[in-house]
């Protein structure tokens, strides 16, 4: 891991040319994340009855993320191209055998700049999980998000990248031969280097 971020920061010190965002430069992007959240259940309730605190257990969820992205710039500040997001997530509870699930999602995503610095843009998207491997009904998960961010330019063409987006996860699948639907709407706060060639 020391090594590819090594190689990584040698190649975004290498590059210092221009930032630009012209038509037929390209944009590489990578983000990463690591979250360490510890919860518990403080009280809870089955048909009005309380729950008795010695069934209530404390769970510790550690989730890390990696996502690339590579964009090609069709015309003057809009860039258009893949990305691919990688997410690790294993829960600890005491007393209990560890959970651990991965999920990867694939998509496209499109960006306009304006000044060359602020951008909205949005992707969509498709997601397989591991969890989902020796069932026989996978569910379709799909990814649909707007943004908006800039770029803090650390060099010619090495920028700092911080956005906001919007994203609304609708999965569906068939459960006892009843088609479920389930949409999901959550605000999501990242940032990570993106290299203007």
């Amino acid at each position: 891991m020391k090594k590819l971020i090594t190689i990584i920061f040698t190649l975004l010190l290498v590059l210092g040319l221009s930032a630009q965002t012209d038509q037929g430069d390209m944009l590489l992007g990578a983000n990463t994340n690591f979250t360490l959240v510890s919860s518990s259940v403080i009280s809870g309730s089955i048909d009005g009855e309380a729950i008795d605190d010695d069934l209530i257990s404390d769970a510790v969820t550690t989730t890390s993320l990696a996502e690339a992205q590579f964009g090609y710039f069709l015309i003057n500040n809009l860039v258009v191209g893949p990305y691919l997001t990688y997410t690790g997530t294993k829960v600890e509870v005491e007393g209990v055998d560890d959970l651990e699930g991965s999920a990867m999602t694939y998509g496209a995503f499109m960006r306009y700049y304006i000044g060359g610095v602020a951008f909205v843009g949005g992707s969509y998207g498709m997601q397989t999980q591991s969890a989902w491997d020796d069932w026989d009904d996978k569910p379709t998960v799909m990814l649909l998000s707007g943004e908006a961010g800039f770029s803090l330019f650390l060099s010619d063409n090495v920028a700092f990248t911080p956005r906001a987006s919007y994203q609304i996860t609708s999965t569906k699948q068939e459960v006892f031969d009843v088609d479920v639907v389930e949409n999901k709407g959550a605000l999501v706060l990242t940032a990570g280097l993106t290299i203007h060639l």
